[in-house]
Formats: C-alpha cells, structure tokens, sequence
C-alpha cells in the first residue's frame, strides 16, 4: 500500500524541520511538493509537534509565516528516544 500524498509531504516537511530548518510556503513548494504549507503544519501539529510559527519578510518585500521546531525540542533529538520531549 502506497502513503497518501499529504502523509509523503508531512514527512518530508518533518525531516527538513528536524535538521533544524525553517520552512517557508516557497521552501514547502521545493522540498515537499506542496501550496499548503499551513494545512500540513496543522496536520503536523495535530499529531503532536510542537511548531513555533513567526512572520518574515522575504527578499522580495512579502510577508510570510515560517515555521520551525523549537530549539529544545532539537536538542531532545539528540537523546535517547527515553529522555526525548514527549511529542505523541
């Protein structure tokens, strides 16, 4: 059985933000294929990520909501899976 095409997006989307990325609508567009950036972070944010959001201003004058992991739910990623933050 295939994953869905939100599941694959989702995933993608964690993966970026777990390296430390933020991820913008444009940057979401590139790494996962997706116009709905704050549809799949609600989605992630329901299976429970914690999701710190901040408007930005790109380069090109727009205003745009970015989003991140915080960074003590990073450094919890470096601890064995018993010491994490609890996320589910």
């Amino acid at each position: 059985m295939m994953k869905s095409d939100t599941t694959t997006q989702n995933n993608k989307i964690i993966a970026y933000l777990s390296k430390g990325n933020t991820i913008t609508p444009m940057v979401a567009l590139d790494i996962a294929g997706t116009f709905k950036l704050a549809t799949r972070i609600s989605e992630i944010i329901k299976k429970g990520y914690p999701i710190e959001k901040e408007w930005m201003i790109t380069s090109s004058g727009k205003k745009v909501m970015s989003y991140r992991f915080p960074q003590e739910y990073l450094e919890s990623l470096k601890k064995p899976v018993g010491q994490r933050i609890k996320t589910f």
